[in-house]
C-alpha cells in the first residue's frame, strides 16, 4: 500500500506498509522505517496475520502525518542535503538533511528538503516531534554562530577549527586563503631567488676549507662512474671535471 506526494507533477513516495509472506509488517515513511518503539505498533503483533490487525494499523497510520522536521531556509546552508551534523563534542551524527521530497504537510504548508534529528519519530500527531523541535534551538544556535563568525572577518587558513562544522562558504573562504598564501609565497621565493641569483653572479660561491675537503672526497668517490659515463677523455663534460678537480685540489693548498 502506497501513499504518495503529487506536486506540480513530480511524485514521489510518501508512505508504504509492506506485508511480507511471513505476515511480517513494515511502514517507510520517506524511505525511513518506522521503528517498533514507535506507539503505532502498541499492541500488535510483529506477524499481522489477520484482517483486523491491518485495519487498526492503519486507523492509527491516519492519525498521524509525517514530522516537518526543520525545513526553515535559514538552515539550509548549513548542510548539504544528504549530508549529517555532528554535536560539538563529538563527531557522532546526530541530525541530517533529507532529500527532496516535495512534501506537503497535513497543515498544508510545503517544503522541500528538511533537517531532522537522527532521533525523529516521523509520524507524529503534531506539526514537529519532540525531537525536531528540540534540534531546531540547536539549529538557531548553530545558524546564529555561523553568522558571528562570518561578520567578524575571521581568518580560517591558521585555525583548529574543523571542516565538519565549518559551512560551505566558510570553506570556499579558508580555500582563498589558503591560495592567497601560497601565491604570496611564491611572490617572495621568486623575489629571494633573483636576489641569490645577483649575489652569486657578483661575487660567486665560497666554502669553508672543511667544506672544500667535503667536496673533495665527493668529487673522488664519483670519479670512476663519471669516467665509465664519459670515456673520451677529450669531451667537454672530462674536461669540465677536471678543471673542477683542479681548482678543488688548488684551493685545498691555500688552507
Amino acid at each position: 500500500m502506497l501513499q504518495l506526494y503529487a506536486n506540480d507533477s513530480l511524485t514521489a513516495i510518501k508512505l508504504s506498509v509492506e506485508i511480507k509472506s511471513d505476515f511480517m509488517c513494515f511502514v517507510y515513511l520517506h524511505r525511513k522505517c518506522i521503528l517498533r518503539s514507535h506507539q503505532i505498533w502498541t499492541g500488535l503483533p510483529q506477524h499481522i496475520n489477520r484482517v483486523a490487525y491491518v485495519l487498526v494499523l492503519l486507523e492509527r497510520l491516519l492519525k498521524f502525518d509525517v514530522c516537518i522536521g526543520n525545513p526553515e531556509v535559514e538552515f539550509s546552508n548549513l548542510v548539504p542535503i544528504g549530508s549529517g551534523l555532528s554535536s560539538n563534542n563529538s563527531p557522532e551524527i546526530v541530525a541530517y538533511r533529507e532529500e527532496d521530497f516535495n512534501a506537503t504537510h497535513a497543515s498544508g504548508e510545503r517544503y522541500n528538503s528538511t533537517i531532522r534529528s537522527v532521533k525523529c519519530d516521523m509520524l507524529s500527531t503534531s506539526k514537529k516531534c519532540t525531537a525536531c523541535k528540540k534540534y531546531f534551538y540547536l539549529l538557531q544556535s548553530r545558524t546564529n554562530r555561523v553568522e558571528s563568525r562570518l561578520l567578524s572577518c575571521r581568518k580560517y587558513s591558521h585555525t583548529n577549527f574543523k571542516h565538519r562544522d565549518m559551512t560551505k562558504q566558510e570553506l570556499n573562504m579558508k580555500l582563498n586563503e589558503q591560495k592567497h598564501e601560497i601565491k604570496n609565497l611564491q611572490t617572495e621565493l621568486w623575489k629571494q631567488r633573483r636576489e641569490f641569483d645577483k649575489i652569486i653572479t657578483a661575487n660567486g660561491i665560497s666554502v669553508e676549507g672543511s667544506e672544500h675537503h667535503e667536496l673533495k672526497d665527493l668529487m673522488a668517490s664519483c670519479e670512476t662512474e663519471f669516467e665509465k659515463s664519459f670515456p673520451i677523455s677529450t669531451s667537454r663534460q672530462r674536461l669540465f671535471w677536471e678543471q673542477q678537480m683542479s681548482f678543488v685540489l688548488c684551493v685545498l693548498t691555500l688552507y
